[in-house]
């Protein structure tokens, strides 16, 4: 059942979350080169239409608030740790300086997740594939948590056997790229995710 679940979610995370991936780092792949204060502006402002697209696409207010903590997490982290170049440097701290400043703004995980690793030079099926894998990790990592048929042992093992099915995932999702087709396979999933607020004791804050 554990098992079931989790390939479930990974599908509805893939056919939610995927395209938006691809998209941020399609921006960021524009002018590699370029360090020019107008061509940071320029791609700065193309995440911002999908970050509040993305906003409208994300139906969900846990998982809204879950991708809003995460992704300026991940903006953070980027920014301070992983950002070896002055165009990433330059590009992240102008995203980070207007999800500070400007209304509706949100910085939501998966846009800008595809963003920032494009800017740090991955392909966006290397990204795709990250992507994934943490997600699988998260949920094989909520299970140990809830004591659901395995510890921390076997989830080694879990996770190690998910690898193929993320690739499965990988070739049915990747290439999507409109995000007007953007959809929710696990309904289920996302209306349990949604009552999160209504539970009377949580073990996680999103």
């Amino acid at each position: 059942k554990t098992i079931e679940y989790i390939a479930l979610a990974l599908k509805g995370v893939a056919s939610q979350d995927l395209p938006s991936v691809f998209n941020g780092s399609d921006i960021a792949s524009k002018d590699e080169q370029n360090t020019e204060t107008d061509m940071v502006e320029k791609l700065a402002s193309e995440w911002e239409k999908l970050d509040k697209l993305y906003g409208v696409i994300l139906t969900n207010p846990v998982a809204k608030r879950a991708s809003i903590s995460q992704g300026i997490a991940f903006a953070r982290l980027a920014k301070e740790g992983l950002a070896s170049t002055p165009r990433a440097k330059m590009v992240i701290g102008e995203i980070r300086k207007r999800i500070s400043t400007k209304d509706g703004l949100k910085g939501y995980l998966a846009p800008l997740f595809g963003f920032i690793c494009g800017l740090l030079g991955l392909s966006a099926r290397q990204t795709q594939r990250m992507y994934l894998y943490t997600a699988s990790r998260d949920l094989v990592s909520a299970a140990v948590r809830l004591t659901l048929c395995m510890g921390p042992i076997a989830a080694v093992g879990l996770q190690k056997s998910l690898a193929p099915f993320i690739d499965d995932i990988l070739e049915s999702y990747a290439d999507q790229k409109d995000l007007m087709k953007t959809h929710q396979s696990f309904p289920l999933g996302d209306i349990l995710h949604a009552s999160h607020d209504s539970l009377r004791n949580k073990l996680f804050f999103t």
